[in-house]
């Protein structure tokens, strides 16, 4: 976590973890297909207990979202699969997203948090064709590409991070992907991208704005030398 940045500076980041918290203390962790059921509320697309220990899909892929139970978007954000699901993301999310929040807005981080939990949950239904996953790992996985995209920009921007904190995110990834440990990749990788996407304004910006800044640095000098000739 960014040590400089206070807590009042990141509430939506907090009210997140609160609420993933709150989730597994209520209902506890999926650790199987069946557990998912305690979050059929929360999971993308509506399950429902098909008796037997056997757990049934109800009508298509979206057919929830589109009769506007639109927080199936956000809410598998608040499901984790294992208690150490969860501690990794209560420490990376802040840790990458706290950042960006206090930089640019509680208001902006809230809406691109959805943004980004929305299209991420999304690609990976499509992928999978089922709605068994879930965590907050989107966010701080947004939020590695979006601050990677800025930093790749202007080495020197408030959003760059530390060489701890980019071998952390690697290693992550590369523990899903070699299959040490359950994990989205779809998800993860759906919501790398996006971040990236949303970073590149931003990074474009802060290029023009390093571009300008070192015009005019080195337009000082000769100023002061034609000064100094007359």
């Amino acid at each position: 976590m960014d040590s400089l940045i206070k807590p009042r500076e990141y509430t939506i980041v907090m009210a997140i973890l609160l609420a993933s918290v709150g989730v597994s203390v209520y209902a506890g962790v999926a650790t199987s297909y069946s557990d998912f059921l305690r979050f059929s509320s929360l999971t993308i697309r509506e399950i429902h207990d098909a008796g037997d220990g056997n757990i049934a899909l109800r009508d298509g892929q979206f057919a929830a979202l589109a009769s506007g139970q639109l927080w199936r978007l956000f809410t598998p954000t608040f499901i984790h699969i294992s208690l150490g699901h969860l501690l990794h993301n209560l420490l990376f999310v802040p840790w990458f997203c706290a950042r960006i929040e206090a930089e640019r807005g509680s208001l902006a981080f809230m809406l691109g948090a959805g943004l980004v939990a929305g299209a991420a949950n999304v690609s990976n239904l499509i992928w999978s064709g089922m709605p068994f996953f879930g965590g907050a790992s989107t966010l701080w996985c947004a939020a590695f590409g979006y601050r990677g995209v800025v930093m790749m920009a202007n080495p020197k921007s408030v959003m760059a991070m530390s060489a701890v904190a980019i071998a952390a995110a690697i290693a992550s990834f590369a523990i899903g992907f070699l299959g040490l440990v359950p994990a989205a990749n779809t998800l993860h990788v759906a919501a790398l991208i996006v971040g990236a996407a949303l970073g590149i304004p931003v990074a474009v910006h802060e290029r023009r704005s390093m571009k300008k800044q070192s015009c005019t640095t080195s337009a000082a000098p000769e100023a002061d030398s034609h000064s100094a000739g007359e």
